[in-house]
């Protein structure tokens, strides 16, 4: 597995989703929920831009396999199969996350939508939250696998075709030493650069501490889609909602997390540098291993999301909202009862305005996905650097590589 696959499926994720992102608002949005609109509504422009992201998206689409096999060096259609395939399950990902499943959100946001906000409706009845619930929560698991499962034959069958026109090609790795030394007038740290051990091991790690994040948190998630489908019983009197998040089990997830570094440093049996391979696999394995958690707990946030004018529709038509603002008012003699008065009002508008809602909606399922990738691709980034940094220099004094130790007798 080499880094440059991985990277070619990212790019062309990034780009296909930016590619669908305007036909997926302008042509998908609106038959969902009546009311979206699309964002140029001069037809002439709408057309040419429908035809720019088809295009692009095409092009993305059909050749990432061709770029991840060229890219990744594959020297038969086999090898070439296995890197677009690669590569496939990543744009996948990508894809489902920015585009596929704000789409599946608005879908299921539509069951709750006929139902305005206000005193005829405080909340969805039974059924519909019923119904908003599951599509919210279970059907983006199959719209997933099927992305997945569309993309990686898309991308095996490019990598295959740029593999196979790739056959006999002269294979440039792992020659012996004195080889690349003398016959290749590489830096240093350029003569071990087929060894993927470490992309493998961080690839392992990553997946696997992932799915174990998703799965301790599953309690606390299912304990949400309770709260979610009995909400209208959680409503206090006074406008609170009565509910007791569940036992404190996000301690673990984070700990599962805070460990990636160690597991990737301990299996990485041999490492061609003593910290870059290291800290890069580590940084690699904390992206990886977010993924998951994110698939997850993203359609949670959307779930809260599409009840949010719900709930802000009884904090703000509760007896104890008007005596907060009368106290303020006693309290601040620069607000007069009047201006108090008017304020409530308008937040009372505010949150029975449907077309409101809808706009809110609409624009923060597609929002959330990027604003989301990049604060994780920051934080998680930090994260792995402090991790390599510390557990390649920790690791090493219990268990030497062979670097390790060509280190200390260097240094003797």
């Amino acid at each position: 597995m080499k880094r440059r696959v991985l990277s070619t499926g990212l790019w062309a994720g990034l780009l296909a989703s930016l590619a669908a992102l305007y036909p997926a608002l302008s042509l998908v949005a609106p038959l969902s929920i009546d009311g979206l609109l699309r964002p140029i509504e001069s037809e002439l422009w709408h057309g040419l831009a429908l035809m720019i992201s088809a295009a692009a998206a095409g092009i993305i689409l059909t050749s990432f396999g061709m770029v991840a096999a060229r890219r990744g060096g594959a020297a038969s259609w086999k090898v070439g199969g296995k890197m677009g395939a690669i590569a496939g399950v990543i744009v996948g990902i990508v894809l489902f996350l920015m585009v596929l499943s704000p789409l599946s959100a608005l879908f299921a946001y539509a069951e709750i939508v006929p139902f305005q906000v206000g005193a005829e409706w405080p909340f969805p009845p039974g059924e519909a939250l019923e119904d908003y619930t599951s599509l919210m929560l279970y059907t983006p698991t199959a719209w997933l696998i099927y992305t997945l499962m569309a993309s990686a034959l898309v991308g095996a069958i490019g990598g295959a075709l740029a593999g196979r026109r790739n056959k006999g090609a002269a294979a440039d790795e792992n020659l012996p030493l004195d080889r690349l030394i003398t016959e290749r007038h590489y830096k240093h740290h350029y003569w071990f650069k087929g060894d993927e051990q470490a992309i493998r091991v961080a690839v392992a790690v990553g997946l696997a501490v992932g799915i174990l994040a998703m799965f301790m948190e599953i309690t606390v998630l299912s304990n949400m889609s309770n709260f979610a489908i009995n909400l209208p019983q959680r409503i206090l009197p006074d406008g609170t909602i009565d509910y007791v998040p569940p036992s404190p089990t996000t301690f673990l997830p984070i700990l599962t997390m805070l460990s990636v570094g160690a597991f990737v440093v301990y299996f990485i049996q041999n490492p061609t540098t003593r910290w870059r391979s290291r800290i890069s696999a580590t940084i690699l394995a904390t992206h990886i291993a977010v993924v998951p958690v994110v698939i997850m707990v993203l359609r949670y946030i959307y779930l809260l999301l599409g009840l949010l004018p719900f709930m802000a529709y009884h904090a703000v038509y509760s007896p104890g909202v008007a005596e907060t603002l009368q106290m303020a008012t006693e309290s601040n003699p620069d607000i007069t009862a009047a201006e108090t008065e008017q304020l409530l009002t308008w937040l009372q508008g505010l949150i029975t305005d449907q077309a409101l809602k809808t706009y809110f909606f609409g624009t923060a399922v597609f929002v959330l996905p990027w604003v989301m990738l990049i604060y994780l691709l920051i934080m998680m980034t930090l994260i792995g650097v402090f991790q390599g940094v510390f557990f390649a220099w920790l690791i090493p004094m219990m268990k030497p590589a062979p670097v390790d130790k060509a280190n200390r007798l260097f240094r003797k």
